[in-house]
């Protein structure tokens, strides 16, 4: 899990996670008929699961809550 603690999204753990949700057929998190393999294919559209500005309030900081664990 360690690995997942970076903000870079050309890491071989971020898109082995993205792959994960690909293979899972998982939708966007803000869409109920898009799903990841269409975010990606199309633009490579990246989101986090939790919104920062939720995170922020919640007292986090930037180092925790702009990781690649956080995004989809």
């Amino acid at each position: 899990m360690q690995q997942l603690v970076t903000s870079g999204t050309i890491s071989p753990y971020f898109w082995v996670f993205v792959a994960a949700q690909v293979r899972a057929n998982d939708t966007g998190l803000l869409s109920k008929d898009i799903t990841v393999r269409k975010l990606v294919s199309h633009r490579g559209d990246i989101h986090h699961i939790f919104p920062r500005d939720l995170l922020k309030k919640a007292g986090l900081t930037r180092s925790q809550y702009n990781q690649i664990a956080n995004d989809a």
